[in-house]
């Protein structure tokens, strides 16, 4: 079975049931084998993986949403695709991304897969989709088929492979920390909120300047 396969397992498995390491276990988190260079060192980051058929990651978007207002935090959202399949999920984010729709859109795609069913497999379902949603079909079409779509595409799948992303919902802070709900540390919304707080006021304090510089 391959690696993509596997996620594809991750994924189908209960909030609180998603696999751990030992060292993930007491709190919550664990450094990620690759971390990656963040646009600004400055302002809180969070990268979200996620995939328009995880029913926690309809739950936990807005409320992260929310959790970054309150800490003025970045939030990146990652679409992953476990397999070639989904490709066609991961551009739909990004052309929405591009258009400045994704904000606005992104509960109404959770809802097209989770409850309409739609499976978003094929280019023209997509398309047909965000035509429905009031967008141009010519302007959202040469922005899905897009170079630069493509290019983000590819950079999402480099991302999930260097954080070792094994399922979704999971979040990355300041391209180092890896937070996996189903820990012990994350068994619920408000504990996995909690493990963010922390790592959180971690960041503020690495940001903070040593004594008599």
């Amino acid at each position: 079975m391959d690696r993509r396969a596997l996620l594809a397992t991750a994924v189908l498995l209960p909030w609180g049931a998603a696999l751990a390491t030992a060292s993930t276990v007491e709190h919550g988190w664990r450094e990620v084998p690759a971390p990656q260079p963040v646009d600004d060192p400055a302002q809180l980051h969070v990268t979200e993986f996620f995939w328009y058929g995880c029913g926690h990651c309809a739950t936990l978007d807005p409320r992260l949403q929310d959790w970054a207002r309150r800490h003025h935090a970045r939030i990146e959202r990652v679409p992953m695709a476990f397999t070639s399949r989904y490709e066609p999920q991961q551009r739909l984010y990004y052309a929405l991304l591009a258009l400045g729709r994704a904000d606005a859109l992104q509960p109404r795609v959770f809802a097209a897969v989770q409850r309409a069913h739609r499976r978003f497999d094929a280019r023209d379902s997509v398309i047909d989709w965000a035509v429905h949603e009031g967008l141009s079909r010519q302007a959202f079409a040469e922005v899905y088929d897009s170079f630069a779509v493509g290019l983000r595409v590819r950079r999402a799948d480099q991302l999930a492979r260097s954080y070792a992303i094994d399922a979704v919902p999971s979040l990355v802070v300041q391209g180092r920390w890896l937070v996996v709900p189903g820990t012990p540390a994350t068994s619920s919304v408000d504990r996995l909120f909690a493990v963010l707080d922390e790592l959180a006021r971690r960041v503020a304090a690495q940001r903070q300047p040593m004594p008599g510089r």
